[in-house]
């Protein structure tokens, strides 16, 4: 069989620039098209476009604070003098072994009244825990956790129409935060956070640089 001759079609300088261009542009597109938010993020930054709106307080001695959805936000508020009672629900440690009951709730809002933060230890009998004490670690006795909460103040006391109080406050599940307590001084903790939070409807606020420091009062 004889040979067919391939046909050559002479390609000018300006038609391979065209064909780079082609090129590049198709590869730009493809990845521009892979960055592109999932509907489960555009879900996300929907429901929780509330946090870039937060304003958060002057720092303070006692704080809790962390970045949350990429939001920073700094609490220092208790308003313990509007209301009293706060000084000590705010940083709360009820202990009593013959009830077992050993529990730490620390709690700070910011100025504006628009979002709480809250942190709570359960069944650590912190005061006598080495340091670094972590939450989860492998050893856990039953009711030994730690959770991170997330109230959207602003829209929990007022839903907007179709939403109810539950959509606006985020809370964490089991093994879903990371609490670590570096430094106990004078009943004051000191500590940082980081992990996930989530409403009624599963949507997730990641939290990364979460920091506190509280001063305990006990219970009486």
């Amino acid at each position: 069989m004889s040979n067919i001759p391939i046909p050559f079609f002479p390609v000018t300088k300006t038609q391979i620039i065209y064909i780079l261009y082609l090129l590049v542009f198709f590869a730009v597109s493809c990845k521009k098209d892979s960055n592109s938010p999932t509907p489960e993020e555009l879900k996300r930054l929907e429901e929780t476009k509330f946090l870039a709106t937060i304003k958060s307080d002057a720092p303070a001695q006692y704080f809790i604070s962390g970045e949350f959805n990429g939001t920073k936000i700094y609490c220092t508020t208790t308003n313990s003098d509007i209301f009293p009672s706060h000084d000590t629900l705010y940083n709360l440690i009820a202990q009593n072994q013959s009830l077992t009951l050993d529990g730490i709730q620390m709690m700070r809002d910011n100025k504006e009244a628009t979002v709480k933060l809250s942190i709570n230890i359960n069944q650590s009998n912190i005061f006598s825990k080495p340091l670094p004490y972590t939450l989860p670690h492998q050893n856990q006795k039953p009711g030994e956790f730690a959770t991170i909460g997330l109230v959207n103040s602003k829209d929990y006391f007022n839903p907007p129409a179709g939403t109810s109080q539950a959509d606006h406050h985020y809370m964490s599940s089991l093994g879903s935060v990371r609490v670590q307590v570096t430094e106990i001084n004078d009943s004051t903790l000191t500590g940082t956070f980081s992990g996930n939070i989530f409403n009624k409807q599963f949507t997730t606020i990641p939290i990364k640089n979460g920091a506190f420091h509280i001063k305990l009062k006990s219970y009486k």
